[in-house]
């Protein structure tokens, strides 16, 4: 691994999706993804920083992208269900780029939208805000299959199953899309309830509260802690994000 580029692998998957949804807000729109094994994943970086300048300082970044050339920027991520594996996201922004750039197959986030499991990343207008902002929101084929087991679920008179859904639904990342659409489901579960269930049927208790998310720390370890086996995690402040 050289000595400038040292990865720093986020260990949380709320935390990545913040991040991703930094780097398409400042102009990151152009994504590759994938995964790779841990044990692989030192000589992808360096590959990858060596293609992508990766290592440059914030300063030779912004000239770079001033100039009108593609600059670039690598997230990855680890998650506690399979630490041998890193997931990762190569981003750029519009621009010149070199002949390895122009090999990749790259998906523009304004149209193919990135996503992360069942969660899509959006542009979405919010009440008392001039202009469309990003977020995570549940993908529609998903959110439609929630909607569909909520109706089944009261009809069939299946409460314990309704409980289950409604604590996991609520603890989705609070995310405004997907604050939005919980309180649809919600909407839908009263009213479900009301049409289908007799008046003496007491329905599960829906929170009242949906959690908002507030901005978190770069909670991770550096690349080479990992593959160390060292067992402690650290949250760092990143750097702004380059404009």
């Amino acid at each position: 691994m050289t000595s400038e580029y040292a990865p720093f692998v986020l260990t949380k998957k709320t935390v990545a999706m913040q991040r991703l949804s930094d780097a398409v807000r400042t102009g990151y729109h152009h994504v590759v993804s994938g995964m790779i094994p841990l044990d692989k994943a030192a000589a992808f970086c360096e590959k990858q920083a060596d293609r992508y300048r990766l290592a440059w300082s914030p300063v030779k970044t912004r000239e770079d992208r001033k100039a009108g050339k593609a600059v670039y920027r690598l997230i990855l991520l680890q998650q506690e269900s399979a630490p041998e594996e890193i997931h990762w996201w190569l981003l750029r922004t519009e621009g010149e780029m070199s002949p390895e750039a122009q090999r990749e197959k790259w998906r523009d986030g304004l149209r193919d939208k990135i996503t992360m499991g069942a969660y899509e990343l959006v542009r979405h207008t919010k009440v008392g805000v001039d202009h469309p902002v990003w977020t995570w929101r549940m993908e529609k084929v998903r959110e439609q299959a929630l909607r569909d087991t909520v109706v089944l679920v009261i009809r069939q008179k299946r409460d314990a199953q309704l409980e289950q859904l409604i604590e996991s639904v609520w603890r989705a990342p609070g995310f405004s899309g997907i604050r939005d659409q919980v309180k649809k489901l919600a909407k839908l579960m009263h009213q479900e309830w009301k049409r289908s269930r007799g008046q003496d049927e007491v329905m599960p208790v829906i929170p009242e509260r949906i959690g908002y998310l507030r901005r978190l720390p770069s909670l991770g370890r550096p690349l080479g802690e990992l593959l160390g086996g060292k067992p402690r995690q650290r949250a760092v402040r990143k750097p702004k994000a380059s404009p």
